[in-house]
């Protein structure tokens, strides 16, 4: 099949008939100390947390025109005063589950609580202790939550010697934390000078994972293979403890991430670099050209397929300057109805620099790639986004896939609208002389053919508004929380 590379072939400026295709609504701004934090929403109704300028935590109800419906101190039902930080909170059926901390210095303990409000912003009397542990354990009470939101995850590192093999504690509450489901010590070979466990994550069957980078030891290494590999470590109630190995012939794993797909697997994906120690190759290997593409199967815990894709369009035909090998990392990955996927990836890379008096970084956030693989594993469209941010304050991107289309959020200085190539892009770069209200928030549309549009969301001339890529929330496929600082926005794509 013959496999179409976009970039930026067209570009809409807002024009009347797409304009229409995306709604951004805005609430009044909100008295609050810090920032509003977004906690979800669900079919009727989007739900706020802030703190106000008194300290008082407060839950907000918003509709979905972004007016305030109601508004509730969230007073947590403790006998005694107590000095807790609040995590946050996560949608669980038909509540809203609250976690907090807190750290007892007489008594070097470390708690973690949850106590839940229903979408009335009623709060229940409940206090439920999910984890008491001495202070020393690392890491501490980290939880997960299963895709179907019945189960959570609470996780911990118990201190050990040295010597010692490394101990987890690992507990499974339903979604009600009325049921503990499983409750138990594994004893894992992390956070050693050879492997270390890189993320966590729970299945809709009780399953515990782990992803882990593993160094190999010296019998252990082969020709023309890295040095380190990744490792999957599935628990379950049994004794048995699963492993899936990821290692590639002649390459590196770039980046790796694991996330839940649909039809209760796993999906383990990133990007591969070439090995090569040559002169010629230290500069080219960052260069990221091959997929790799790992599919679990939650209930047997075993690989359901695996494949390694490899990819043209993701970089222009002639590397020529320090941005242009930045390697790729998976951002997100979705399923389509006919059985393939969308893979949206942005490159990424940090350089730190010592000198003898200051310690500097660069951290870059460059392309973004979409990239369209039928069930076939085989290539479709590559579609790319030039971008260049440096430093930038509000980096990286935001997705969502709809329609058959995939949705690509950033922020970009505003004349780069009618850029279309690597040339005439403008750099997003955090300096003394530079000001975000040449900025805008941006919207491109990739279709399943792989062709491009760009719109204008939001421009920054004359508003403080800021709203920030990293707190942006997924309600739904085409509906979008934008948290900006202390105001709510709603965008919904038309259907």
């Amino acid at each position: 099949m013959k496999l179409k590379i976009y970039t930026i072939l067209l570009i809409s400026v807002c024009s009347q008939m797409h304009a229409q295709k995306f709604t951004l609504k805005w609430s009044e701004d909100t008295k609050t100390r810090g920032s509003i934090q977004v906690l979800g929403g669900n079919k009727d109704a989007i739900f706020v947390a802030n703190r106000t300028k008194d300290h008082e935590l407060y839950c907000r109800k918003y509709n979905y025109n972004a007016q305030l419906i109601d508004e509730q101190p969230v007073v947590f039902n403790f006998q005694e005063d107590k000095k807790y930080s609040y995590d946050g909170a996560f949608f669980m059926k038909d509540q809203i589950s609250h976690f907090f901390r807190e750290h007892k210095r007489k008594e070097d303990l470390n708690l973690l609580y949850t106590s839940s409000s229903d979408f009335n912003l009623k709060m229940s009397p409940d206090i439920k202790v999910l984890e008491e542990l001495s202070d020393d354990a690392t890491p501490f009470a980290d939880y997960r939550f299963s895709k179907d939101s019945t189960k959570v995850l609470v996780y911990s590192g118990l201190k050990q010697k040295r010597k010692d093999p490394f101990e987890m504690v690992f507990k499974i509450y339903d979604n009600t934390f009325q049921k503990l489901l499983f409750n138990k010590n594994v004893q894992l070979p992390f956070f050693s000078k050879k492997i270390y466990a890189v993320d966590f994550r729970i299945d809709n069957f009780e399953n515990i994972y782990i992803l882990a980078r593993v160094e190999k030891e010296r019998d252990e290494r082969e020709d023309d293979y890295s040095k380190f590999c990744y490792k999957i470590f599935i628990i379950n109630k049994g004794d048995d403890i699963k492993e899936i190995k990821l290692d590639y012939k002649n390459n590196n794993i770039s980046s790796i991430g694991l996330i839940p797909g649909d039809n209760d697997t796993f999906i383990c994906s990133g990007f591969l670099r070439d090995i090569s120690n040559s002169f010629f190759a230290r500069r080219k290997n960052v260069v990221t050209n091959e997929f790799f593409n790992c599919i679990i199967d939650c209930k047997t815990g075993t690989v359901k397929s695996s494949n390694v894709i490899e990819l043209e369009g993701l970089y222009p035909e002639k590397l020529r300057s320090e941005e242009d090998y930045v390697p790729y990392y998976v951002r997100s990955v979705y399923s389509r109805k006919d059985g393939g996927f969308v893979i949206v990836a942005e490159q990424y890379k940090i350089i730190i620099i010592h000198t003898q008096k200051y310690t500097t970084e660069r951290v870059y956030y460059c392309d973004v790639a979409c990239i369209n693989i039928n069930s076939k594993s085989e290539v479709e469209t590559v579609s790319r986004i030039p971008k260049y941010q440096l430093n930038a304050t509000n980096p990286s991107i935001f997705s969502t896939y709809y329609n058959d289309e995939t949705y690509i959020i950033y922020e970009d200085v505003e004349k780069n609208i009618e850029a279309s190539d690597d040339k005439e892009i403008k750099r997003s770069s955090q300096s003394l002389f530079s000001s975000d209200s040449k900025n805008a928030l941006f919207v491109a549309t990739i279709k399943k053919d792989g062709s491009i549009t760009k719109d204008i969301l939001f421009s920054y001339k004359g508003t403080s508004l800021r709203p920030r890529i990293g707190s942006m929330l997924r309600v739904d496929k085409n509906k979008i929380i934008l948290n900006a600082y202390d105001t709510l926005g709603v965008l919904e794509i038309a259907k």
